[in-house]
């Protein structure tokens, strides 16, 4: 099976059954004033961007990799996870503070110049945002995360499963969010804390990253009729291989050339507790700490300082010894999905492999 192959082909089957989902939901909309209809394209919009559909993929293989046979039956719970994720990519750039996703404008940044262009100035006497701008742009984002979890859950239940299969796979969908809204309370945190552990910081990344990759599998082998043996394999292969992709996304923050959608060195400027900065503190001596502390959530650091940050990195192993414990994952991860009983389909197993090595050397 090829891994390129097989990931174009289910990314349009998905691309489609998207777009006739939200075309079929469109037509539901009660509320009769415009703002319901911009709500509702700016979230088909987001959703509908240029995206890999890696999590709807994965519920896909995990379906098929227990045995599961009826392609077009699965393929509609199988957006579920991409909703989930694009709720919480909203919520994650909003507490952020994020201008663009991808090269693109982000959620709460398109509909601020909405509101430019149809509200323009208002007045504003509330204490949590700086104008009525943001209040009304972050209300208008969480709402859309809302709803968007909403449809998530809405494409199980409208699916072609047993009611006790769709059970099984709301509650994996449900302890996936949850687990994943730990992991970004961990994350804003941390920003805020002088040092974390590498063993808090894989943890971080696991709930951030591992619970949605592990949960777009599980949800799709539960509706396959996956054994337990199956779906804590499929489990402790995403631990690992969520591990992997954080920590080539760390690097690939620093990498020149690496299209990330955001500025080099954003995760520098923002104070983000890195694996990269957490094996710098281990490693630097204290007058190369003391350059790299300096940088630490400083926005207005300039290119020269950065470069700097950058080299030293690769100077002291920092990148290589980062790039080692990711791959260290993905082994892992390939050694956990071989204990699944009985078997996973040989074909989806090599599909898995191959994802494992993708994200360990992706380079966006």
């Amino acid at each position: 099976m090829d891994f390129g192959e097989t990931t174009t082909r289910y990314r349009e089957k998905v691309d489609n059954a998207l777009q006739s989902y939200f075309e079929k939901k469109h037509k539901e909309i009660t509320v009769k004033d415009p703002i319901a209809e911009e709500n509702f394209f700016a979230m088909q919009n987001y959703v509908s961007g240029k995206g890999k559909r890696l999590r709807s993929i994965c519920a896909i293989a995990g379906f098929f990799a227990v045995g599961g046979k009826d392609e077009e039956k699965i393929t509609l719970p199988s957006l579920s996870v991409e909703f989930l994720h694009n709720a919480s990519l909203i919520l994650d750039d909003m507490m952020d503070e994020d201008r663009e996703r991808r090269g693109f404008l982000s959620a709460h940044s398109t509909i601020e110049e909405w509101f430019d262009a149809n509200i323009g100035k208002t007045p504003y006497n509330g204490y949590l945002f700086s104008n009525a701008k943001s209040r009304f742009a972050v209300s208008m984002s969480v709402i859309a995360a809302d709803m968007l979890l909403s449809l998530g859950e809405q494409t199980i239940i409208e699916s072609k499963f047993s009611g006790e299969q769709k059970v099984d796979a709301i509650a994996i969908y449900e302890k996936t969010y949850r687990q994943l809204n730990l992991g970004q309370m961990l994350d804003v945190y941390y920003e805020y804390k002088p040092l974390v552990s590498e063993e808090n910081y894989l943890n971080m990344a696991y709930l951030k990253t591992g619970t949605l990759l592990g949960g777009s599998l599980k949800l799709g082998a539960a509706l396959g009729g996956a054994t337990e043996s199956q779906l804590k394999a499929l489990e402790e292969y995403a631990l690992h291989a969520a591990t992997c992709f954080q920590i080539q996304d760390d690097i690939l923050d620093i990498t020149p050339g690496a299209e990330k959608g955001r500025p080099l060195g954003s995760d520098i400027r923002k104070g983000k507790n890195t694996i990269l900065v957490i094996e710098a503190k281990k490693t630097l001596n204290e007058k190369e700490w003391k350059k790299v502390e300096h940088a630490l959530g400083n926005e207005k650091i300039g290119e020269k300082e950065l470069n700097e940050i950058m080299q030293l990195f690769k100077e002291k192993n920092i990148v290589t010894n980062a790039q080692k414990i990711a791959e260290e994952n993905i082994a892992k991860g390939k050694a956990a999905l071989r204990k699944a009983k009985p078997a996973f389909d040989k074909e989806w197993m090599q599909f898995l492999d191959a994802l494992a090595d993708y994200l360990l050397h992706r380079s966006k």
